[in-house]
């Protein structure tokens, strides 16, 4: 139990809850704060969908967030990742449905919040993948460390 609390996944696949944005950002952390909630959505660039629902953070977001974009929703579960602040971090294509320049923003928040933590981001986007400290490359089941200099031109 100790060790699934300190992990947390973002995986490209989002879980939400019939409930409002808070409840669903609170899920890993049901006591967390009005001003924890707003500090995650700052950091997660959720300020445009706070603002769009009536009532801001208890907004209903409606069964599986059906009306959201694929980006919210991912927002929406790497803002709970932060709040969480779990010791490892793992990201599956996390930010797939957001575009780059958003996704540079989230993984430079993700990247100062989690320093000395153990991130784990698992990517087809090589842009993604280019300030990590090491590079496993899996491809027809044989896994294999990869230059960084690979990483930073793309190949």
């Amino acid at each position: 139990a100790a060790l699934r609390r300190s992990i947390a996944v973002v995986s490209q696949d989002i879980v939400l809850f019939r409930g409002t944005l808070a409840q669903n950002l609170a899920y890993s952390v049901p006591e967390a704060s009005r001003a924890e909630l707003e500090r995650v959505v700052r950091l997660a660039r959720l300020d445009s969908l706070v603002e769009s629902l009536p009532l801001g953070l208890d907004g209903l977001l409606g069964e599986r967030g059906q009306q959201l974009s694929g980006g919210q929703k991912q927002r929406i579960a790497i803002a709970r990742a932060v709040l969480q602040a779990p010791a490892i971090l793992v990201l599956d294509e996390a930010t797939s449905a957001v575009d780059e320049s958003t996704e540079r923003e989230v993984i430079a928040a993700i990247d100062q919040l989690f320093a000395g933590r153990t991130r784990i981001l698992i990517s087809h986007r090589a842009s993604t993948l280019a300030d990590a400290d090491l590079h496993l490359h899996l491809s027809d089941g044989k896994l294999q460390v990869l230059p960084q200099e690979v990483i930073r031109h793309g190949h």
